[in-house]
């Protein structure tokens, strides 16, 4: 499928009347306060991008167990986790449209989902002072 036919075809499994890309390539969703956002890459690939929250930059250990889940897929499944400058983490994945049915792409984004909201659970735990400031 092509990335705008998957995301119209999500917003019918999610009656998002009129859900799809932008001129830009981008949109999101939001649920249960978790937002999910997509943006258009070359060749009808594009990646989802979710803010798992904030982190102290000087805690080592935090940042030491985000870069452990990176590497094996019982950490983050194969997608990445990153830090901005400012200790905002992202959970990402790329996914390469012409390779994706819909069911496939739903398992997957239903797994990204799941993911996100272990990480995220998991910061607001590790660093409760910072909690309120999830992105």
């Amino acid at each position: 499928m092509l990335y705008p036919d998957l995301m119209h075809r999500l917003g019918l499994e999610l009656n998002l009347a009129g859900f799809g890309p932008d001129e830009e390539g981008a949109c999101a969703i939001q649920r249960d306060g978790l937002k999910v956002s997509f943006y258009a890459d070359p060749d009808d690939a594009f990646t989802a991008i979710c803010p798992l929250g904030r982190i102290d930059l000087d805690d080592l250990e935090c940042q030491q167990a985000l870069l452990r889940a990176n590497l094996f897929a019982d950490g983050v499944g194969g997608h990445a986790i990153g830090i901005d400058s400012e200790g905002g983490a992202y959970l990402t994945q790329p996914f390469y449209a012409r390779e994706l049915g819909f069911a496939e792409f739903l398992a997957a984004l239903e797994r990204f989902v799941a993911v996100a909201t272990h990480w995220r659970k998991t910061l607001a735990e590790a660093q409760p002072a910072l909690a309120d400031t999830m992105c």
